[in-house]
């Protein structure tokens, strides 16, 4: 299988997991592969993790990876309608991410964050109707977003998982692909929510992205505004 046949797998939809390069008809992200991969994992694992997908899938994000990092990527040439498409909305993407300075911004150090959990007060404000039942372990945000991102997966995660995850101080292959859905899938909002449910703290969230290779999250900037304990961003 050349090359084009193998990006023809990758798609691009707007409508899809946020417009993210995903296995066409799956809502797997190629940098989840890809950050699997860099983890440790083999392809038979990630072929019995996701039993929808097929070794040729997995090639295909590693040859999207290779492609977008080429230093000439620019000036390729392609030859067919799939990989235009593609290429155009990440080129388009890329730009808007280079002009786009605050979203290039570092997460500060955890220990700069509050590790103080969210009071009744910061629930009721956040979540409005939310069931007090629905927190901690049981996050209602969390739940939602596992639902809506996650139906590729073999198993999928639950919001215990999730929990524990984020709180590992060593987390394994799974709880890294757990956190980076989180920090890849999450808006703004759920990210809020979740923290007013209690699933974690700012700094139990911001050293979980750490230990998981996502310091430079599409929400950084305003994690970093809502540091040492500002409540501000909640309101």
């Amino acid at each position: 299988m050349n090359k084009s046949e193998l990006l023809s797998r990758i798609s691009i939809d707007p409508d899809i997991c946020f417009g993210k390069p995903c296995i066409r008809g799956h809502r797997i992200w190629v940098s989840l592969v890809l950050d699997l991969l860099s983890s440790g994992w083999t392809i038979p694992q990630l072929l019995e993790q996701y039993p929808g997908i097929e070794e040729a899938d997995v090639l295909a994000c590693i040859a999207y990876g290779a492609e977008m990092s080429r230093p000439d990527r620019d000036a390729a040439v392609t030859t067919t309608g799939q990989t235009a498409e593609w290429t155009a909305e990440e080129r388009r993407r890329r730009r808007e991410r280079e002009e786009n300075l605050p979203g290039r911004v570092r997460l500060l150090p955890p220990e700069r964050f509050s590790d103080e959990p969210a009071t009744s007060e910061d629930f009721a404000r956040v979540c409005e109707r939310g069931d007090p039942a629905l927190t901690g372990r049981n996050s209602d945000a969390v739940h939602w977003r596992i639902v809506n991102s996650c139906s590729g997966w073999k198993q999928r995660p639950t919001t215990g998982e999730f929990y524990d995850a984020i709180h590992a101080e060593d987390p394994t292959g799974r709880q890294k692909a757990i956190i980076s859905m989180w920090a890849n899938e999450a808006d703004w909002r759920e990210l809020l929510q979740a923290w007013a449910q209690r699933a974690y703290t700012l700094q139990a969230l911001v050293g979980a992205l750490h230990r998981a290779g996502h310091d430079r999250c599409r929400h950084a900037r305003l994690i970093n505004c809502w540091r040492a304990g500002n409540r501000d961003a909640a309101r």
